[in-house]
């Protein structure tokens, strides 16, 4: 076993060591006869440490990019409070390096469905359990996990700019998700809320 496969092992084995009670109270969520319920951008995960399984709403398997949230964040919770500082990406440890070209936050996937429809924009946030907020010309509030939340803020084009889109994060989300998790992430949310 190498890359990906190794490090997805050594966070199960941290779940596992923690039990599911320690593991859902540190990330915020609920454990269920078991399991550890992980409300993921408006919906919820249940991750089965004993199992190594992880299955969404429906009880069918999660998505792969969902699971390696799901199971990133509740390895790496350890119950640390939001601090309520928001932060752009790039502020975040390393962000300034890490977030360029093709690691930069997929904006594209909701400006080119919202930019010019802020009433749109409000009634999809339903899809991932988002409010408005008073963020760019219109923007949301997201709970995209119990100790990660986004603000995400859209600007519309005009004659002189293009549109454009701003994500904060809680300066403590680096503490529940490496950067790629946290890009991730921010791509389940973005996705969901162009499909609703």
């Amino acid at each position: 076993m190498t890359g990906i496969g190794v490090t997805h092992a050594k966070y199960w084995e941290a779940i596992r060591a923690k039990g599911a009670g320690k593991a859902a109270a540190d990330a915020g969520c609920r454990e269920a006869a078991g399991a550890v319920v992980v409300p993921l951008a408006g919906a919820e995960i249940s991750v089965h440490p004993a199992a190594r399984k992880i299955s969404g709403p429906d009880g069918a398997p999660a998505g792969f990019l969902e699971s390696i949230v799901a199971v990133t964040y509740l390895a790496m919770a350890d119950g640390r409070p939001l601090s309520g500082q928001w932060v752009s990406e790039k502020m975040l440890p390393l962000g300034d390096v890490y977030f360029r070209g093709s690691h930069s936050i997929p904006f594209g996937i909701i400006l080119d469905r919202f930019s010019c429809d802020p009433d749109a924009f409000r009634a999809a946030l339903g899809a991932v359990g988002g409010s408005p907020d008073a963020f760019g010309d219109f923007g949301a509030r997201i709970p995209a996990l119990p100790m990660v939340p986004m603000r995400v803020g859209i600007w519309g084009r005009d004659d002189e700019f293009p549109a454009e889109g701003r994500v904060l994060f809680d300066s403590t989300a680096t503490d529940y998700l490496m950067l790629d998790g946290i890009l991730t992430l921010a791509g389940i949310v973005f996705r969901r809320l162009a499909g609703a």
